[in-house]
């Protein structure tokens, strides 16, 4: 559905590593990336290529908002959405939350 949603305006990577830097590559359960010729089957993205990254938590909610929101806000991705299952909850962590404290 997200993808249809979408188009063309984003590529969707689903469980593929993002190049955050020389000893970090996590793999978001899924990223909306900038469309590229190649479709990133040469490189892996890198954070100007990321648009959204949603990461989906069941037991890693804590690690996920501990750990790898901040690692992907430091590396400048403007948005993450944390998706935790266990509260049937949606949290939008973007530069705005950033700002007042939350996420």
């Amino acid at each position: 559905m997200l993808e249809r949603t979408v188009g063309d305006a984003a590529v969707l990577s689903v469980q593929d590593p993002i190049v955050l830097g020389p000893y970090s590559e996590p793999e978001p359960d899924v990223a909306l990336l900038r469309p590229r010729e190649d479709f990133y089957t040469t490189t892996h993205p890198v954070p100007d290529d990321v648009l959204l990254i949603i990461e989906v938590a069941d037991t890693t909610v804590h690690y996920d908002c501990e750990v790898k929101v901040p690692l992907y806000a430091s590396t400048g991705i403007p948005e993450v959405w944390l998706i935790d299952l266990a509260r049937k909850a949606i949290e939008v962590c973007n530069q705005v939350s950033k700002a007042i404290g939350r996420c």
